[in-house]
């Protein structure tokens, strides 16, 4: 029975499919193909969290290394020790993006306060911290936005080294690297360009001690090494997203692999669906790798350079030619 108590006059059954796929950093050359490394079904919305988790680790397995790994909004949403916690034990490094609802402060440890990603400063001016919450509702221009953000930067805690073999991570604050100007680093007064710091009423452990050690769960599904809404990050956010986005147009279109018609794959049962996927993939592959080859012989990588660091709109597109000498 469906609502207000209708009788169901269709069913449908579907699987859901996870894909992995190689990536290059933005506006690098096309030194290989981005190949699918592997695929899951599983029920629609079945803990995509742990299924992302079986993949990247069968691809860990398999020798492949870890760099950055792009995830849309959906997987901000699943618990930490199903993706988060795992995906960083395996050695990526998540880029993604939030909720409206999770933008701002996001957790606290020893007084150094997570904002949107990252530890800072518990004294970083109110309009840093919501830089991206004004931006989101329209109360800023992009300019502001992008200020502001930069701006942060002053305030973020410094990582003194890398994470141990347990995940714990030290940070030490700011003023002590001659970024800010607080009474309570006296080593600090003197720093030249240095922002004051209205230090905090009561201060933590990360303002009066040399460093504080965080440990991996704090604030973890939050967590990510970029600066959240930096250059930096929206190039390689947007490139890994324009990726796999990519790849799911090309494994649908039609006059291929056509993942997504029924009609490809008449057969039931997970078992039976994975192998038809792996095929389609595989054939996916191929065609990539065949493409990849006739841009190499062609000697056409470096166009493919070009486009990708190309901006949409150029001033220049719109320069006359030279007169012509009389």
């Amino acid at each position: 029975m469906g609502p207000k108590g209708k009788k169901l006059r269709k069913l449908f059954w579907a699987q859901e499919a996870t894909i992995v796929t190689m990536g290059r950093a933005p506006g690098s050359a096309p030194t290989h193909p981005n190949l699918v490394l592997g695929a899951l079904l599983t029920r629609p919305g079945e803990d995509p969290g742990a299924s992302a988790v079986r993949l990247l680790n069968s691809v860990r397995a398999r020798g492949y290394p870890a760099s950055f790994l792009g995830a849309d909004r959906g997987y901000t949403q699943v618990r930490p020790e199903h993706f988060h916690l795992p995906a960083r034990a395996l050695g990526y490094r998540v880029v993604m993006d939030y909720k409206e609802t999770e933008l701002g402060r996001q957790a606290n440890s020893d007084g150094a306060v997570l904002v949107e990603g990252c530890f800072y400063c518990p004294a970083m001016p109110e309009d840093l911290v919501t830089a991206s919450v004004d931006w989101r509702r329209g109360a800023i221009d992009a300019a502001t936005h992008d200020a502001r953000i930069a701006a942060r930067a002053s305030w973020r805690l410094a990582r003194k080294e890398r994470p141990d073999h347990d995940g714990y991570e030290r940070f030490c604050c700011p003023a002590l690297g001659g970024h800010l100007c607080c009474a309570l680093r006296p080593t600090s007064l003197n720093a030249v360009g240095a922002v004051p710091v209205l230090h905090p009423v009561q201060p933590d452990r990360v303002c009066t001690q040399s460093s504080i050690t965080i440990a991996p769960d704090v604030g973890a599904r939050f967590r990510q090494e970029l600066a959240f809404g930096s250059p930096q990050w929206a190039r390689i956010y947007a490139t890994y997203r324009n990726t796999i986005e990519g790849l799911n147009g090309y494994v649908k279109d039609t006059a291929h692999e056509s993942l997504h018609a029924p009609g490809r794959r008449r057969v039931r049962g997970i078992a039976a669906q994975s192998l038809f996927v792996a095929i389609l993939l595989m054939a996916a592959n191929f065609r990539k790798i065949a493409a990849h080859r006739n841009l190499v012989n062609n000697r056409k990588t470096h166009e493919v350079v070009e486009r990708a660091r190309r901006r949409r709109v150029s001033i220049t597109d719109y320069r006359p030619p030279a007169p012509a000498h009389l």
